[in-house]
């Protein structure tokens, strides 16, 4: 929806005509938006330049390109690279009264460039001696925007065999949109 009021006022701004003189502005806002990632104004711009025009051939060539990222054939991220940019910065536990339920909130900070869509965490559990008494995997549908931070309540990752008195978490792998 935010994309869609963008493209109205700027078709509102700009109006209706676009000209071979035009393409040269055109070119370089939808170059702009393109690298914004906002796609779908970059395409607008693009599309307002003629055929006649000098910059027709190139803006054909990103609209392309704007097509293949839009369905998936050009690969958006390196997973690795980005999930690197993902961090904990705050995690509390809660458990049942017999301490072999736990239950977290996490605290993501997502500094990548794309939207976070699912995190796969390893919680590792230890008892009052610090001994090591399980590690449990969970995957959590984490959607943070783009540089931003978000906190994810009630994760139940299973019922241990023992009692913990206190936890760790980390990222395993992240996913992103």
């Amino acid at each position: 929806m935010k994309h869609i009021i963008s493209i109205i006022a700027v078709a509102m701004l700009v109006g209706c005509d676009s000209t071979s003189e035009q393409a040269p502005g055109n070119l370089k806002k939808g170059d702009q938006y393109f690298e914004a990632r906002e796609y779908e104004v970059a395409e607008y711009y693009y599309g307002k330049i003629p055929e006649d025009s000098p910059q027709f051939k190139e803006a054909q060539a990103k609209l392309q390109k704007i097509a293949e990222i839009q369905s998936s054939r050009l690969p958006k991220v390196s997973a690795e690279d980005e999930a690197r940019k993902v961090s904990v910065f705050d995690q509390s536990i809660t458990s049942n009264a017999l301490g072999k339920m736990p239950v977290h909130s996490v605290s993501l900070n997502n500094e990548s460039s794309y939207k976070l869509a699912w995190v796969e965490f390893e919680f590792t559990y230890f008892d009052a001696g610090g001994n090591l008494i399980a590690a449990k995997r969970c995957r959590v549908k984490t959607p943070i925007p783009a540089r931003s931070q978000e906190t994810f309540n009630g994760i139940a990752p299973g019922v241990l065999e023992e009692t913990f008195t206190s936890s760790k978490v980390r990222i395993l792998s992240a996913e992103f949109h």
